[in-house]
């Protein structure tokens, strides 16, 4: 937890500290937190991300009208959700059935139904949780969030609470969170499979501690955790009861490795599925939306993404991550191709050039080994 004030004025903490003892008893009277809570941090202020650590552009030749344009947030769209029930109702939809799965560390949604009845759904919940909308692609399935804090993190005792209610903006915890979810139709007809993609990033200080240099947004690792307790809220929100919910989730056990790495006689890098190829494309996806790399393009019917990645050796940036997110503009990074390939009950992946030529081999090696720890 970080404080945004060194100081607060002597008179003011007289004031709290009567204030607080008056109220410490009231304290044990409310009810516990939460542990998700967004819904306080919608109006924060933009991060003040290094300009090594830029946004993917979006790829404005796919996009696809919104279905309702304008309500990218919660209270905007409450007005609108009435007259979507009442239609969905009339056309005989109901809330799809839910079943969670879970594979390795990545988990994720089957629903019964048709986007056109769970997409709204999905929307709903998102808003409703606090987060602001900053792609919403129905026909695409793919909807990602504004980067918000989780202000349950903040330890909720009597002195922080009460100084929050009177200077809401004092505390953070010097995180941030972002979803990217994706609606993709599963292997059997008339059920879809909703993933939730985590990315993180972390407030770090510039300098040392005495240093006028502020602070800096940098990216931290995904959180699988996070993102399975997002999934279960939304089975919760789609009718499933929260201990039910939170006795599924916690049933299902790590399966055996699902992936793993390989090297051919020409001593060239794989990575091997132990998956159909309709659920290793999806997952392959997944691992890329996790680690941020941009996916500019895909070929479903070839098996391919066109994703861009800088080489850390090239650019000989500091840390993980500001190795992976590079100071090179998006469309100055290189371009290369994550090509799916089905071999009898697996799928391999490999990496190629923008060419299809097989990639340079160190450069194949960090991209499947960044794949491999997502999938593995």
């Amino acid at each position: 937890m970080r404080s945004k004030y060194n100081a607060v004025p002597p008179v003011l903490a007289v004031s709290l500290m009567l204030a607080l003892s008056a109220c410490s008893y009231f304290n044990k009277l409310l009810p516990s937190n939460k542990d998700i809570d967004y819904k306080g941090s919608t109006q924060q202020k933009p991060l003040d991300i290094p300009p090594d650590l830029t946004q993917p552009a979006q790829n404005n030749s796919m996009d696809v009208p919104d279905l309702d344009q304008g309500a990218n947030t919660y209270s905007a769209y409450h007005g609108h959700q009435d007259k979507t029930r009442s239609k969905n109702s009339a056309s005989g939809s109901i809330q799809p059935d839910v079943r969670y799965r879970h594979e390795g560390t990545l988990s994720w949604l089957e629903l019964k139904g048709t986007r056109q009845q769970v997409w709204p759904l999905v929307r709903e919940f998102w808003m409703q949780k606090g987060f602001v909308l900053v792609v919403d692609k129905p026909k695409l399935g793919i909807l990602e969030t504004e980067w918000a804090e989780n202000r349950a993190k903040i330890p909720q005792d009597t002195v922080t609470k009460f100084i929050g209610s009177v200077l809401g903006g004092l505390y953070s915890t010097g995180t941030r969170d972002k979803f990217r979810v994706r609606l993709e139709p599963g292997a059997k007809k008339g059920v879809l499979e909703l993933f939730v993609a985590h990315q993180g990033m972390v407030e770090n200080i510039v300098g040392d501690i005495t240093s006028s240099e502020g602070t800096v947004w940098e990216h931290r690792p995904s959180d699988p955790g996070l993102e399975a307790k997002m999934l279960k809220l939304m089975m919760v929100y789609l009718g499933i009861q929260q201990k039910q919910a939170a006795t599924i989730i916690a049933s299902k056990k790590d399966r055996q490795p699902n992936a793993f790495l390989q090297r051919n006689e020409q001593n060239q890098g794989s990575l091997v599925l132990k998956n159909e190829f309709a659920r290793a494309w999806r997952l392959v996806g997944l691992a890329l939306d996790r680690v941020s790399f941009t996916v500019v393009d895909r070929n479903r019917s070839k098996g391919i993404y066109f994703v861009r990645y800088s080489d850390p050796d090239i650019d000989r940036n500091p840390g993980f991550f500001a190795k992976l997110w590079s100071g090179k503009k998006e469309e100055e990074k290189d371009l290369y191709q994550v090509k799916l390939t089905a071999d009898q009950n697996t799928v391999r992946v490999v990496i190629r050039d923008d060419k299809g030529e097989p990639a340079n081999a160190s450069i194949s090696e960090r991209i499947l080994k960044l794949l491999f720890e997502q999938l593995k």
